[in-house]
Protein backbone atom coordinates (compact mmCIF):
# COMPACT_ATOMS: atom_id res chain seq x y z
CA UNK A 1 0.00 0.00 0.00
CA UNK A 2 1.17 3.50 -0.67
CA UNK A 3 0.01 7.08 -0.58
CA UNK A 4 1.82 9.06 -3.31
CA UNK A 5 1.19 12.25 -1.34
CA UNK A 6 3.71 11.09 1.28
CA UNK A 7 7.07 12.54 0.33
CA UNK A 8 9.92 10.18 1.12
CA UNK A 9 12.95 11.76 2.75
CA UNK A 10 15.77 9.39 1.73
CA UNK A 11 18.09 10.53 4.53
CA UNK A 12 15.42 9.98 7.16
CA UNK A 13 14.57 6.61 5.63
CA UNK A 14 18.25 5.58 5.84
CA UNK A 15 18.30 6.56 9.51
CA UNK A 16 15.02 4.74 9.98
CA UNK A 17 16.46 1.53 8.56
CA UNK A 18 19.29 1.67 11.09
CA UNK A 19 16.81 2.24 13.92
CA UNK A 20 14.46 -0.46 12.60
CA UNK A 21 17.29 -2.99 12.79
CA UNK A 22 18.64 -1.75 16.13
CA UNK A 23 18.03 -3.04 19.63
CA UNK A 24 16.57 0.39 20.46
CA UNK A 25 13.46 -0.19 18.34
CA UNK A 26 13.74 -3.97 17.84
CA UNK A 27 11.25 -3.92 14.93
CA UNK A 28 13.30 -6.48 13.03
CA UNK A 29 12.67 -9.14 15.67
CA UNK A 30 8.97 -9.44 14.83
CA UNK A 31 8.67 -7.89 11.37
CA UNK A 32 11.82 -9.37 9.84
CA UNK A 33 14.82 -7.75 8.18
CA UNK A 34 12.87 -6.61 5.11
CA UNK A 35 9.54 -5.69 6.78
CA UNK A 36 7.99 -8.76 5.16
CA UNK A 37 5.80 -11.24 6.90
CA UNK A 38 7.79 -14.37 6.21
CA UNK A 39 6.26 -16.81 8.64
CA UNK A 40 6.11 -14.31 11.49
CA UNK A 41 3.00 -13.56 13.49
CA UNK A 42 3.59 -9.85 12.89
CA UNK A 43 2.10 -8.15 9.82
CA UNK A 44 3.98 -7.21 6.68
CA UNK A 45 4.55 -3.52 7.34
CA UNK A 46 4.71 -2.72 3.64
CA UNK A 47 1.01 -3.62 3.40
CA UNK A 48 -0.16 -2.33 6.76
CA UNK A 49 -2.91 0.30 6.88
CA UNK A 50 -1.48 1.38 10.23
CA UNK A 51 1.89 2.10 8.64
CA UNK A 52 0.21 4.15 5.92
CA UNK A 53 -0.95 6.86 8.33
CA UNK A 54 1.56 8.77 10.50
CA UNK A 55 -0.87 9.27 13.41
CA UNK A 56 -1.90 5.61 13.45
CA UNK A 57 1.74 4.52 13.22
CA UNK A 58 2.69 6.75 16.15
CA UNK A 59 -0.31 5.55 18.16
CA UNK A 60 0.70 1.91 17.74
CA UNK A 61 4.48 2.22 18.06
CA UNK A 62 4.84 4.98 20.64
CA UNK A 63 1.55 4.97 22.52
CA UNK A 64 0.99 1.20 22.51
CA UNK A 65 -2.55 1.21 21.12
CA UNK A 66 -2.15 -2.41 19.96
CA UNK A 67 -0.32 -3.67 23.05
CA UNK A 68 -3.22 -5.96 23.96
CA UNK A 69 -2.73 -7.64 20.56
CA UNK A 70 0.95 -8.21 21.28
CA UNK A 71 2.58 -5.15 19.73
CA UNK A 72 4.98 -3.69 22.29
CA UNK A 73 5.00 0.00 23.12
CA UNK A 74 8.21 1.87 22.30
CA UNK A 75 7.77 5.08 24.28
CA UNK A 76 11.56 5.34 24.53
CA UNK A 77 11.72 6.49 20.89
CA UNK A 78 11.84 10.22 20.22
CA UNK A 79 9.45 11.63 17.62
CA UNK A 80 12.35 12.13 15.18
CA UNK A 81 13.25 8.44 15.52
CA UNK A 82 9.63 7.43 14.96
CA UNK A 83 9.44 9.60 11.84
CA UNK A 84 12.66 8.06 10.52
CA UNK A 85 11.30 4.53 10.97
CA UNK A 86 8.01 5.62 9.38
CA UNK A 87 9.94 7.00 6.37
CA UNK A 88 11.80 3.68 6.04
CA UNK A 89 8.54 1.71 6.13
CA UNK A 90 6.93 4.01 3.55
CA UNK A 91 10.03 3.81 1.31
CA UNK A 92 10.00 -0.01 1.41
CA UNK A 93 6.25 -0.09 0.75
CA UNK A 94 6.66 2.14 -2.30
CA UNK A 95 9.57 0.04 -3.61
CA UNK A 96 7.55 -3.18 -3.19
CA UNK A 97 4.60 -1.65 -5.02
CA UNK A 98 6.81 -0.46 -7.90
CA UNK A 99 8.46 -3.87 -8.18
CA UNK A 100 5.08 -5.61 -8.48
CA UNK A 101 3.94 -3.50 -11.44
Amino acid sequence: MDDPAILIDADKAASGEILYRSAVAACVICHGPRLENSGSFAPDLRESMVALDWNAFKSVVHEGSLSEAGTPKFDNLAEGDLKAIYMYVRQRARAALSASR
